[in-house]
């Protein structure tokens, strides 16, 4: 399992490519309750973007398809952290 201090890391970095990827930015990096589609304006093809460049920065991950059914950044920080594992 990975540390806290990795796991923190990991969870700011992809707040940080959803927000650098998302359609709709709204300033600093999101909540873990923030939304997506609502919130982000992601779409599956903003999904499919998000995911490549998850898989960019983190060699290795291998993000499965429940991604494309991620509704919050939480959801997508938690596919990360347990594909990463």
């Amino acid at each position: 399992m990975q540390d806290v201090t990795n796991e923190a890391e990991i969870r700011r970095t992809v707040r940080t490519l959803v927000l650098d990827a998302a359609p709709i930015k709204n300033g600093p990096p999101p909540e873990p309750s923030t939304r997506l589609g609502g919130d982000l304006g992601y779409d599956s093809l903003g999904k499919e973007e998000l995911v490549a460049l998850l898989e960019q920065e983190f060699p290795g991950l291998s993000v499965p398809d429940e991604a494309f059914e991620a509704e919050t950044v939480a959801e997508v920080e938690s596919l990360v952290l347990d594909g990463l594992r």
